[in-house]
């Protein structure tokens, strides 16, 4: 028999596991360990069954609710927005995790790509519609009880479980943002949010689930390797009604325009060159792809590249240029041009 402990909130816990399924009391020891477990967890004895298979990794479960609907299914498309939703999510996380921003751009940083591969999406789960995704956590080699173990500090979390933890901190930070924003309507409470892991890219995956014909809600529950059980784990289950979503929705926007998007590469028309004055300076207007859109992009022009942009417009020849890309109020602008060229004839 082993004897394992824990002190909580909840109170101090001794249970005593069993070694061998063949000693008569084996069953006995095994409910009731299951009994004191869910106490302290505060879950249902059947979902800690569920988790015996999965003690290398951190689970986490997105439940949607399903108007009309009590079978566990959903509709194919709400059920594809939700896939699409999950992944977004975990990406955020994972760029969080690697350095906390306000939004993340076409590059993501090579250890969230690399994470995002190795994530598994698991069988669904009755209660409403669950969609559950695994991320391998290696155990712990130094001498611990699977209880008392919180390598946080230590600085030895692997970055799988570092990515469990930003998504927990950050979620809890959205939320709290959310009712911030609905009840004083400012941004405020999101930008505090971005140390804690709270980014565009977080905003605009849970907004999608407000996409969906037959969600009106979703949580999100995060269950940690037990083999690795952290000391003092974030908050892991969170919740977001469709108003509240609405406003993460409209934060996300937010974020992104107030990010630049550095070492962008400009390419379109000269539509305009202002010269305000006798000297070669002004404001050359690009229409350019931005995001996948075609947008007025306005750039400051001097000397040799004032001249190039004012023959590209005469001849409606192609330009390229590079720097940071910035959305303000309804104009884009290029900040710190550099590079400024004719692009290739061949091209």
């Amino acid at each position: 028999m082993s004897e394992w402990s824990k002190d909580s909130a909840q109170g101090y816990f001794e249970v005593q596991v069993p070694k061998h399924q063949l000693w008569r009391d084996y069953s006995r020891r095994i409910r009731e360990l299951l009994a004191i477990l869910a106490d302290e967890e505060d879950r249902s004895q059947l979902e800690l069954i569920r988790d015996i298979p999965y003690v290398s990794r951190d689970v986490i479960r997105l439940r949607s609710v399903v108007q009309g609907r009590n079978d566990g299914s959903i509709p194919l498309e709400d059920g594809a927005i939700i896939a699409q939703a999950s992944r977004g999510v975990m990406l955020a996380a994972a760029c969080a995790a690697v350095e906390p921003r306000r939004a993340y751009h076409t590059r993501k940083p090579a250890a969230a790509t690399t994470f995002l591969n190795q994530l598994s999406l698991g069988q669904t789960e009755q209660g409403s519609f669950v969609l559950t995704l695994f991320t391998h956590i290696p155990p712990s080699l130094q001498s611990q009880t699977v209880f008392e173990f919180d390598d946080e500090r230590s600085g030895e979390e692997p970055f799988n479980r570092k990515v469990t933890r930003t998504l927990a901190t950050a979620l809890t930070a959205v939320s709290l943002a959310a009712e911030s924003g609905i009840s004083t309507g400012e941004l405020a409470a999101f930008e505090e949010g971005v140390s804690a892991g709270v980014s565009a890219d977080l905003c605009e995956a849970l907004a999608l689930v407000n996409d969906c014909t037959a969600v009106s809600q979703l949580g999100v529950r995060i269950s940690w390797a037990s083999a690795r059980t952290p000391l003092s784990p974030p908050k892991a289950i969170h919740t977001f009604a469709q108003d509240e979503l609405e406003v993460i929705r409209e934060a996300g926007r937010a974020l992104r325009e107030r990010t630049p998007e550095e070492d962008f590469e400009l390419e379109g028309l000269v539509i305009d060159v202002g010269r305000p004055g006798d000297t070669l300076h002004g404001s050359a207007v690009i229409l350019g792809s931005v995001r996948g859109q075609s947008r007025k992009v306005r750039v400051e022009v001097w000397g040799d590249d004032w001249n190039t942009a004012y023959d590209a417009m005469g001849k409606r020849l192609l330009v390229r240029c590079r720097g940071e890309l910035l959305r303000e109020g309804k104009q884009f602008v290029l900040r710190n041009p550099r590079g400024f060229r004719l692009a290739p004839a061949a091209e």
